[in-house]
């Protein structure tokens, strides 16, 4: 089934579905809200046009629970966006579609601090935590970063259940203290400064620390996948002065936690990093930590310095 609209607004949008029904709505801020309504259970890719390279690029695919909103936060940055929507097979990866010179990569949410990542038919784990049900469905990993040892990073028995031969481990000296001999067996330790290659990817060690979490005990990971580079913060708190200078970040997971960042420094530090797009996570009730307001991180990054907020389903 085919369906065309297009509407005109302060910018001009488009959009094309080969779903259901489909509309475009801008808000005040900008941002467009796509509705999008396709078969329950079905999965749906949500492409944009890209100029240059003149051609539709994918930017999310998800599980359709029938009518399904999307808020696209690169709107107010683009003199123009057309949108292209239609099914996707059903086994596809689902998440975030991140274009690289080598490969999409897609990016998507487990829980809290946890995602998984798929490249070139490669899988990446970060901080794989929580049960172990939430990874069956997954491949095996090709590569596991782990930031440090707190149960909410670090679960020995989903390493076990998600390795292979294959596998590479990176890790801060917390996990690999804790692991057995098989899991040292495939892991790189890296301190501040550190950097490895695995898989075609190129992972720095940067530092990340707090009150609850001193200085060379905590790992974030800057990340190269394709000219990408892609920052996890892991449980960094304080001034974070390291994380501020880091240059040419494109994409940016930033924690917030009563022992991390709390919504204004984790803004501030999200508004002097600049990445293009950045995802807040790590903002659950987890270890009695009260539930951090995202939408207020959103406001409080603001629009002024071009980066993109995206809010996304961790809980």
């Amino acid at each position: 089934m085919h369906s065309f609209i297009r509407v005109l607004l302060p910018v001009a949008f488009a959009l094309s579905a080969h779903a259901q029904s489909s509309a475009i709505r801008m808000l005040t801020n900008r941002e467009a809200l796509l509705t999008i309504t396709a078969s329950n259970t079905s999965n749906v890719t949500l492409r944009a046009f890209h100029a240059p390279p003149n051609q539709f690029n994918p930017i999310l695919t998800f599980r359709s629970t029938g009518v399904n909103n999307h808020i696209d936060g690169a709107a107010p940055y683009l003199n123009y966006r057309y949108y292209y929507a239609q099914y996707a097979a059903p086994n596809a990866f689902l998440g975030d579609h991140v274009v690289t010179t080598n490969g999409e990569l897609i990016i998507q949410p487990v829980t809290h601090a946890s995602f998984v990542m798929s490249w070139n038919g490669k899988t990446i784990y970060n901080d794989p935590a929580g049960s172990s049900s939430l990874y069956t469905a997954f491949p095996k990993a090709d590569l596991i970063l782990i930031s440090h040892d707190h149960s909410d990073h670090f679960v020995s028995a989903n390493i076990n259940s998600i390795t292979n031969t294959n596998t590479v481990i990176v890790t801060s000296l917390g996990p690999y203290n804790k692991m057995s001999v098989q899991q040292r067996g495939i892991s790189k330790l890296l301190t501040y400064g550190q950097s490895t290659n695995a898989i075609g990817i190129t992972i720095e060690a940067v530092p990340a620390y707090n009150g609850n979490h001193p200085y060379g005990t905590n790992n974030a990971y800057v990340l190269n996948v394709g000219g990408k580079r892609i920052l996890m913060t892991g449980d960094c708190g304080g001034p974070a002065n390291e994380l501020r200078a880091l240059p040419n970040i494109d994409y940016a997971f930033i924690c917030m936690h009563s022992f991390t960042f709390d919504v204004a420094t984790a803004a501030s530090v999200i508004r002097d990093m600049r990445p293009k797009v950045v995802f807040p996570y790590h903002y659950g009730t987890i270890g009695g930590s009260p539930m951090y307001d995202v939408q207020m991180f959103k406001n409080l990054v603001g629009q002024d310095r071009g980066i993109e907020v995206r809010l996304r389903k961790w809980y």
